[in-house]
């Protein structure tokens, strides 16, 4: 069992609500979950539980693809393009709205 450590996202500036995608890359980095970059996307692909709770929003194009449940219980703003192909629950307890493209496979 990986033990999540502390995480000060209040370093990582959200731009126009939209997380950039170098800011979640050091977040993904120092919790360390697995990821990968293509195009315009990025891909998590964590080989268990993704526990993201205190992120307000994501980059746009992200698609979970872990072996596991994705926490995201603080996100209140979820981008075009996301796509949720992870292996297990997702929670969103703050969101309120769906963009119409997000997809849960």
């Amino acid at each position: 069992m990986r033990l999540a450590l502390p995480l000060f996202i209040s370093s990582y500036i959200a731009k126009g609500n939209i997380m950039t995608q170098n800011d979640f890359i050091k977040i993904l980095k120092e919790k360390g979950y697995k990821y990968y970059k293509k195009g315009d996307g990025l891909f998590v692909t964590h080989q268990g539980f993704v526990y993201l709770n205190s992120l307000t929003t994501l980059p746009e194009n992200t698609k979970f693809e872990n072996q596991g449940n994705v926490y995201l219980n603080s996100l209140t703003t979820l981008p075009e393009n996301t796509k949720f192909e992870n292996q297990g629950n997702v929670y969103l307890d703050s969101l309120t709205t769906l963009p119409e493209n997000t997809k849960f496979e």
